[in-house]
């Protein structure tokens, strides 16, 4: 099974991904919310999710250096940008 982590500062983007796909049917097991990078790298060493959907537009830190920073820490981790 797979944890995912939902990071985007728009509340109601993290309600539609987290409610509108069916994550169990395609192995997940958990999701883990951010609203900022800072928030998302925290929560990242927490939790150590494999999938990341990773806004680029966030508060505090941008969503390409937290992808970074998040590759750095887990080569295997896979980080998929969204962007509204």
């Amino acid at each position: 099974m797979f944890h995912v982590m939902i990071v985007d500062d728009d509340q109601a983007i993290r309600l539609r991904l987290r409610t509108n796909i069916d994550w169990e049917a395609l192995g997940v097991s958990q999701i883990t919310e951010a609203t900022d990078g800072i928030e998302a790298l925290e929560k990242f060493e927490e939790h150590r999710p494999q999938i990341i959907l990773l806004d680029i537009n966030l508060p505090h830190v941008d969503g390409l250096s937290v992808a970074t920073e998040i590759l750095s820490r887990d080569a295997e981790a896979i980080v998929i940008i969204i962007t509204g």
